[in-house]
């Protein structure tokens, strides 16, 4: 909605009615509507690396002002196309930003498990292009680094890796408990990085 969905649209879609935005077809997870310069989400992960690539390409031959955000979780950036996708994205100075949400968890493998590095965000300089890291439980935090690669990409200095460090309190669905974690830890979040908390202190 924040694209300018009509909210309509949006409830019709989560009913499977054909005046949704993906005609019923989508639900909840598939959310998007082309005209509102949002494409529907793809179940596939790490499948949209190359699409928003493939955009970016298309606003800079079209030479518009447009940007491409595109958002995954950290299990994603260890698919293929997350490479393929950043060195493009770099090598032809596209205007992708490439937003990680990570939570520290896949659908239930902990990070350390997955990765061998502190952060996601360290990769870009694999390519040259920009890393930059952000709270992700600090919403005028993340408007700031989003404004800021939003601004480079616009004066054609290229794409930015932006790892948003967050945390799901909920399980990653909703027959998931999330037992594979601590309660400890979930505590603490909740007590200290509570992103509502943390705007209404601000």
């Amino acid at each position: 909605m924040a694209k300018g969905i009509p909210p309509k649209s949006a409830m019709a879609e989560l009913f499977a009615k054909v005046e949704g935005y993906s005609s019923g077809k989508g639900g909840s997870m598939h959310v998007g509507d082309p005209d509102y310069g949002m494409l529907t989400a793809i179940a596939i992960v790490g499948g949209g690396f190359t699409i928003a690539a493939g955009l970016g390409l298309a606003y800079k031959y079209q030479k518009k002002d447009n940007v491409v955000v595109y958002f995954f979780g950290d299990r994603a950036a260890n698919e293929g196309g997350f490479h393929e996708a950043l060195n493009f994205a770099y090598i032809r100075d596209l205007p992708c930003i490439f937003v990680c949400e990570n939570n520290l968890y896949a659908p239930s493998t902990p990070f350390n498990l997955a990765f061998k590095i502190k952060n996601i965000a360290d990769r870009a300089a694999a390519y040259g292009m920009r890393g930059d890291i952000v709270d992700g439980q600090d919403v005028l935090a993340v408007y700031e680094h989003a404004g800021e690669a939003i601004r480079l990409a616009r004066e054609g200095k290229g794409p930015t890796l932006l790892e948003a460090k967050t945390y799901r309190f909920i399980g990653h669905s909703r027959s998931d408990p999330a037992n594979y974690r601590p309660k400890e830890e979930l505590e603490k979040y909740r007590k200290n990085k509570d992103p509502l908390q943390i705007l209404k202190k601000k």
